[in-house]
């Protein structure tokens, strides 16, 4: 079954991925570290827990379709194994 996102989604990833990719290579970056919490694919919340941004995009009462999060300083290229 193929993953279908939203035109806000595919924005939210966009964004997220220039985020990420500035995250991973400046470690002084303002989301070097963070977790970005987005509403409508513009940053809503960056936090330094994911509890934390998650409590507080929940705060923002926004609609979990148009939300979107983040681990700036995650490796999303890599592959991970599970068995």
């Amino acid at each position: 079954m193929a993953l279908t996102w939203t035109p806000t989604q595919e924005r939210s990833w966009e964004v997220a991925k220039q985020i990420n990719r500035e995250a991973r290579a400046n470690p002084n970056s303002q989301y070097a570290h963070k977790y970005v919490g987005f509403v409508d694919a513009e940053v809503a919340v960056v936090a330094d827990s994911l509890t934390e941004m998650m409590e507080r995009l929940l705060a923002l009462k926004a609609d979990p379709g148009r939300c979107f999060a983040l681990d700036a300083s995650a490796d999303y290229d890599s592959v991970h194994e599970v068995w």
